[in-house]
C-alpha cells in the first residue's frame, strides 16, 4: 500500500519519464475546398495537405487490411458515401522530414458525391509504421443546381463515339461568392448519363452568351467577361473543353459566325495572345508527381 510520501515519489519519477520519453510521431492533414458550394456534376476540387511531424523520413503505403488514404463522405442524415471503386489502390508516397506534400483531387472522380444534397468530408492518412490514422477536421459542401439560361437538343454524328444517340446542351447561371459564373452541363437524357458540367468563366448578366453548334454538333459560347473583353469555348458532345479563347473589341463587339460549311469562328474581336512566360517562374507540379486515382482536374 502506497503512503502519501511515496505515492507523491512514484507520481514525480512518472511525470519524469512521460517527460523524458519521445513525443509519439505525428502526421497533421489537412483538407481544403475553395469553396463550400458546388453546382451538381461540376469538378469538385479538394486540396490535401499532409505534413510529415515524426522527426524522420516517412513512407506512407497499404497494408494488407487498411489503405494509407481514404476519404469519408457523409449527406447530412449520416448516409455514407462509397467510392466508385471500393478496391482503389495508391502507390506508396515518400514524405521527408518536416516536409509538407500537397495533392490536389476532384472528388467525383473518386466519390459520386454529385446529388443535390449536404456532405461532410474527411481525410484519413494511415500509418503503417505506428499503425494508426491520422485524419483532418471535417469540411462540409453543398451541392445544388444553377439557374437554366438555354437548352438544346442535338444528334450525335456517324463516325463518333455515342453515333445514333442524342445529347442535351444546358447553358447555365451559377452563383459564386464574387460572381456569377457560366456553366454548360452535357448529359444523355434516354440513358441518364451526365457527361460533364463544364465551367465556362465569368457571366455578365446584362449580355446574353451567344451559342451555335458547327457540322459536327459541338457547341461554340461567346460570353462578355468584362469591360469589352470576351471568351470563347468550344465544347464536345462527351462533355470535353476542347478550346478557349480571348478576343477584345476592335471596330465592333465580336460576335459568333457560322459558315456555309458549317465550321464557326468569331469575327470583329481582336484575339488576345497568351502572356509570356517567365522563364525564373517555378514550373507547375507534373501530373507524374501525383499518385494515380488522386488525379488534378
Amino acid at each position: 500500500m502506497f503512503t502519501r510520501r511515496s505515492l507523491l515519489a512514484f507520481l514525480m519519477a512518472l511525470t519524469a519519464l512521460l517527460v523524458a520519453c519521445p513525443v509519439h510521431a505525428q502526421l497533421q492533414v489537412r483538407l481544403q475546398f475553395p469553396r463550400q458550394v458546388f453546382l451538381a456534376h461540376e469538378p469538385m476540387i479538394a486540396k490535401i495537405t499532409i505534413t510529415n511531424l515524426a522527426g524522420r523520413d516517412i513512407t506512407l503505403q497499404d497494408s494488407d487490411q487498411d489503405r494509407w488514404f481514404s476519404l469519408q463522405i457523409k449527406t447530412g442524415d449520416d448516409t455514407l458515401v462509397p467510392p466508385r471503386d471500393p478496391n482503389y489502390h495508391l502507390p506508396p508516397l515518400v514524405i521527408p522530414a518536416g516536409a509538407t506534400v500537397a495533392r490536389a483531387i476532384n472528388v467525383l472522380q473518386l466519390y459520386p458525391a454529385n446529388e443535390y444534397a449536404q456532405y461532410r468530408m474527411q481525410v484519413s492518412i494511415y500509418f503503417a509504421g505506428m499503425g494508426r490514422y491520422f485524419s483532418s477536421q471535417s469540411q462540409t459542401v453543398l451541392v445544388t443546381d444553377g439557374r437554366t439560361l438555354w437548352q438544346q437538343t442535338v444528334g450525335v454524328p456517324a463516325g463518333m463515339d455515342g453515333a445514333g444517340t442524342t445529347r442535351t446542351m444546358t447553358m447555365l447561371a451559377f452563383r459564386q461568392p464574387e460572381d456569377d459564373m457560366l456553366y454548360v452541363r452535357v448529359e444523355d437524357h434516354d440513358s441518364g448519363i451526365i457527361y460533364g458540367t463544364i465551367p465556362l468563366g465569368r457571366l455578365i448578366n446584362s449580355d446574353e452568351p451567344q451559342k451555335a453548334f458547327d457540322s459536327q454538333n459541338q457547341l461554340h459560347v461567346l460570353q462578355l467577361i468584362g469591360p469589352k473583353t470576351y471568351l470563347s469555348s468550344v465544347i464536345g458532345l462527351n462533355g470535353e473543353l476542347f478550346d478557349q479563347k480571348n478576343y477584345t473589341t476592335l471596330h465592333y463587339a465580336p460576335r459568333l459566325v457560322k459558315a456555309a460549311t458549317g465550321d464557326v469562328e468569331v469575327q470583329g474581336g481582336q484575339p488576345v495572345l497568351a502572356e509570356a512566360k517567365n522563364p525564373n517562374a517555378t514550373p507547375p507540379p507534373k501530373l507524374s508527381d501525383r499518385p494515380p486515382g488522386m488525379p488534378i482536374d
